[in-house]
């Protein structure tokens, strides 16, 4: 990922930005003189925020638990607040018992 500063002649800059996060997939993060920040992504990364915002949205609204697999069998689990605090208190619990 580069981290890009605007200043004058910025117009040409940001096409090239958004030629190389289109078709090279690369991440751009831009700032400006205030130094506000925006980010561009490739639309294949856009989606997968997306996706992600859908599924955390799922999960914190609808109380739907969800278990993402890695290629590598990795997982993650997104669970609603409730059972992250169950699992809090039985962390917190010396007893292994159900």
């Amino acid at each position: 990922m580069k981290s890009v500063k605007l200043g004058e002649g910025w117009e040409g800059k940001v096409e090239n930005l958004l030629r190389e996060a289109y078709y090279e997939g690369e991440r751009s993060v831009i700032r400006g003189r205030k130094g506000s920040k925006a980010i561009l992504v490739s639309p294949e990364d856009l989606d997968f925020l997306e996706k992600i915002e859908t599924l955390l949205d799922e999960a914190c609204y609808s109380g739907e638990r969800i278990i993402l697999k890695g290629t590598e069998g990795s997982k993650v689990a997104i669970v609603p607040l409730e059972d992250l605090e169950l699992l809090e208190e039985y962390e917190a619990s010396d007893s292994l018992e159900f």
